[in-house]
């Protein structure tokens, strides 16, 4: 698991290169230097924030231009959903667990996984 983590964090480092090269300095410390790349497939990429009210506006506003950003990292696309850990207290092992039961059953993704 650790060395997935160490893959993703290359990843999601490449990925915020990107966003970086579009948004501000403030812009990038506000809203994305708060999310962590927790898991990642062929089909979805899932950010965690610690907080619900950053979920909702990232998710609203900027999964989109995320998503573009995966797709040149990784040459496919991926759907991103960004979820909170704030109600586990930062702490994202509950979505993680959820995520990982929905991949076994072949269930689709959706955001409100972390509700």
């Amino acid at each position: 698991m650790n060395e997935s983590k160490g893959s993703y964090q290359q990843i999601w480092d490449q990925v915020l290169e990107i966003i970086g090269d579009k948004f501000s300095a403030p812009i990038m410390d506000l809203w994305f230097n708060c999310l962590s790349l927790e898991f990642l497939s062929d089909q979805y990429a899932v950010l965690v924030t610690k907080e619900d009210y950053k979920r909702d506006i990232i998710q609203s506003k900027y999964s989109e231009y995320i998503s573009k950003c995966f797709e040149t990292v990784l040459g496919f696309d991926v759907m991103t959903l960004i979820y909170s850990s704030e109600k586990f207290k930062g702490d994202p092992g509950p979505i993680l667990s959820n995520i990982h039961e929905r991949m076994d059953k072949g269930t689709p993704l959706l955001p409100g996984l972390d509700s």
